[in-house]
């Protein structure tokens, strides 16, 4: 019986392996919220590292959000393209998506998230991503678009209440 069991999860490791060598999903799940239309999730972060700053981004390629492509574009010191290039990734990744789905179907919604903003940062990010991203979005005829934005610090503490 114990043979049995280990030659079962040594076949079902191969067979992941094989799909994810041949670009096939192992696994899709169909009942996550906001997926019952084309939805591209994105991750975001903008990073400031020996005087360059770099724009780091992830995105889901297909309708199931199971498979995602990554990429980093540095912005000038001035940030004068910073908005130019924000708006560039983001028209290659709905290009990206669209071309993948099937015929006549396009994304209906994108998800960005967007990691380490600190209390000071939430205006300039406002005026500049979310306005670039959301005219890139009208642009391309994507009908929603959520901003999630994650801070760096939380303040929040828990205590225990004695009794």
């Amino acid at each position: 019986m114990e043979k049995g069991k280990n030659l079962l999860s040594i076949v079902s490791k191969v067979l992941l392996q094989i799909a994810a060598k041949m670009n096939l999903r192992p696994w899709v799940n169909d009942t996550l919220p906001l997926m019952t239309e084309p939805v591209m999730i994105v991750g975001l972060d903008i990073t400031k590292k020996n005087g360059s700053t770099n724009i780091c981004f992830v995105y889901s390629t297909d309708n199931k959000a199971a498979k995602y492509t990554y990429g980093l574009s540095k912005v000038k010191e001035d940030w004068s393209d910073f908005n130019e290039k924000l708006s560039s990734i983001i028209t290659e990744a709905i290009e990206r998506f669209n071309s993948k789905c099937p015929k006549g179907v396009t994304l209906k919604r994108i998800i960005v998230y967007r990691d380490g903003l600190s209390k000071g940062e939430h205006t300039v990010t406002k005026v500049n991503e979310f306005d670039a991203l959301r005219k890139v979005c009208t642009e391309k005829d994507v009908k929603k678009f959520n901003f999630i934005v994650v801070n760096k610090k939380v303040s929040v503490k828990f205590f225990k209440q004695n009794g």
